[in-house]
């Protein structure tokens, strides 16, 4: 119960349950869906037949049993009406086909608004260097990016500045190790 006596409402849209192998959505990631901009907070590995309560809630359902109706509803087509079984039917049904199956529990929030350089006129009136709005920026389909992809962008690119830098002096090794054996060969 929350303070004015209610029962707290889930907070729908906090978890996503997401099939397939691998995810494709990725922890400390911003991903855009329908216009719609989230970080992606934790991705987990859960079999459906070992989701919670909570879970349930989170997603939008009353419980587990209606998750599990739901799911039989929209994934399983070979079993016709659904809606018209019983809940043991249903949760034998899932129990059978779908509770070994596993599926990514993501955690997401909203993700900060989009930041553009500002327009050279704004910045010489005193205004800030960035600006959340497209029409006021210098290039309204160059987004800045945030600090966290900044960071990744710049880690990426010294692994693979390291990985390149160790194979040219591999390739190099291999030369000179061939035209050392040219020449003991010859002699």
């Amino acid at each position: 119960m929350n303070s004015s006596g209610n029962a707290p409402q889930p907070q729908r849209g906090l978890l996503r349950l997401a099939t397939g192998k691998p995810c494709r959505l990725k922890a400390g990631r911003d991903h855009t869906t329908n216009g719609n901009r989230t970080h992606v907070t934790t991705v987990d590995h859960l079999a459906l037949g070992d989701i919670t309560h909570d879970q349930a809630r989170l997603l939008g359902h009353k419980g587990t049993a209606a998750f599990k109706r739901d799911w039989i509803s929209s994934r399983d087509r070979t079993w016709l009406l659904a809606a018209d079984r019983a809940d043991s039917e249903i949760l034998e049904r899932f129990q059978a086909r779908w509770a070994h199956r596993g599926a990514w529990f993501v955690r997401y929030q909203a993700a900060e608004e989009p930041r553009f350089l500002a327009a050279q006129q704004d910045i010489l009136r005193g205004g800030e260097q960035y600006t959340p709005n497209r029409a006021r920026s210098i290039d309204p389909d160059a987004e800045c990016i945030d600090q966290a992809t900044q960071e990744r962008y710049s880690k990426d690119a010294l692994g693979f500045c390291i990985g390149r830098q160790i194979n040219r002096a591999k390739e190099q090794a291999a030369k000179r190790d061939a035209r050392a054996r040219q020449f003991r060969d010859a002699a």
